[in-house]
């Protein structure tokens, strides 16, 4: 995260064996493309248990922003993930803006950051 520094940061939690997860992907990477050359960046965080076929989801989807397996589940401890899918924001001087922003939330929160 450190390298994001400046930058307004969607951390999306997230697991394959959830529906709602899965069907958030395509919208998720529409907003990603929306917002990604104005200084956004997404992060998705895949719970290891719900990572199986990750790849062929992310091509599948065309999700462009870093994906990462969350071995053992640790970030999600640290960051007291209660569910999936869960969005945590970071604001451009690297402080947790939102925990657990409601789905339909994001872009408005995203927004109003851009705008700080």
């Amino acid at each position: 995260l450190g390298q994001l520094q400046g930058k307004v940061v969607v951390l999306f939690f997230f697991s394959l064996q959830s529906d709602p997860s899965r069907a958030i992907l395509p919208h998720l990477a529409a907003v990603h493309r929306r917002w990604k050359d104005r200084g956004v960046e997404m992060v998705g965080i895949c719970a290891s248990d719900g990572a199986g076929g990750l790849p062929e989801a992310v091509r599948r989807y065309g999700i462009a922003f870093p994906v990462a397996v969350d071995v053992r589940d640790k970030t999600a401890a640290d960051y007291q993930v209660n569910g999936r899918p869960d969005f945590y924001l970071i604001d451009r001087e690297g402080f947790l803006y939102v925990v657990d922003a409601e789905n339909g939330a994001v872009e408005e929160i995203v927004e109003s950051l851009q705008q700080k």
